[in-house]
């Protein structure tokens, strides 16, 4: 992370060179064990007593979704509206919120390949999401011209985007009040991944999940992956999964 912050600032002209360069990195065991050391997840009765708790919070949906598809949090805060398709019930990771020069800005995920990728949502996330627009949308009328159109699904009271900090600080302080284990944000999708291995088809979960998460390429799955990796997020409503079907 330091590496690359100071890339950034000697491309923006503010450094002139990247001290980082020069330090030797740790070895690859110590970073994983780090790594494993710092990811936490929660058990579905945690997740639910943190979704329930925050029922009446103005980020409620907003954990629903993150809950339900593991989106890293770029991702969820440059979502855009013409990227879901209620009536099919998918959404389309193409934009996300990231740091430049200017501050956090829109920018097109172009990471890789199997970043634009098609997450399938269940029946409550839909319906959620449904009533959030719902709501968005007085919110737009009863600003008028204030409102700032950037077509996204989870803005600002103004229309703008957030910045990644804030919605991280928002979720610190939202887990303290519901009183459940802290956990950072990005374990989220930790605990998606974790719940989902619970239910699905053991010979697609990992690259099903995977796929939903943006950790593997598409092409390697099979259509049915997706409803297996769907079952996983019914858990977390609370609901039994469904037999499942044949591939």
């Amino acid at each position: 992370m330091i590496r690359k912050a100071l890339n950034d600032a000697v491309r923006w002209g503010l450094l002139i060179r990247n001290v980082a360069l020069l330090a030797d990195p740790p070895p690859m065991r110590v970073v994983k064990a780090s790594r494993r050391r710092g990811m936490q997840t929660w058990s579905p009765s945690e997740l639910r007593e943190f979704l329930d708790s925050t029922s009446g919070h103005e980020l409620h949906t907003l954990w629903c979704v993150l809950a339900a598809t593991g989106m890293r949090r770029s991702e969820i805060l440059g979502l855009r509206w013409s990227e879901v398709d209620l009536a099919a019930g998918t959404l389309t990771v193409r934009q996300t919120i990231l740091a430049t020069a200017d501050g956090f800005q829109p920018q097109d995920d172009q990471k890789s390949e199997g970043s634009a990728r098609t997450i399938h949502l269940d029946r409550r996330t839909v319906a959620q999401l449904r009533g959030h627009r719902a709501v968005q949308n007085e919110a737009k009328l009863a600003l008028g011209f204030a409102w700032q159109d950037n077509n996204l699904v989870f803005p600002r009271a103004d229309g703008s985007w957030w910045n990644p900090p804030a919605i991280s600080l928002a979720f610190r302080r939202a887990v303290k009040r519901a009183s459940v284990r802290p956990i950072r944000l990005q374990d989220i999708r930790h605990t998606r991944l974790a719940l989902a291995g619970r239910w699905d088809k053991p010979e697609g979960r990992v690259r099903a999940v995977g796929t939903q998460l943006g950790r593997l390429h598409a092409g390697h799955l099979r259509p049915c992956h997706a409803r297996h990796a769907a079952r996983g997020r019914r858990a977390v409503h609370g609901a039994r999964p469904r037999p499942r079907r044949a591939c």
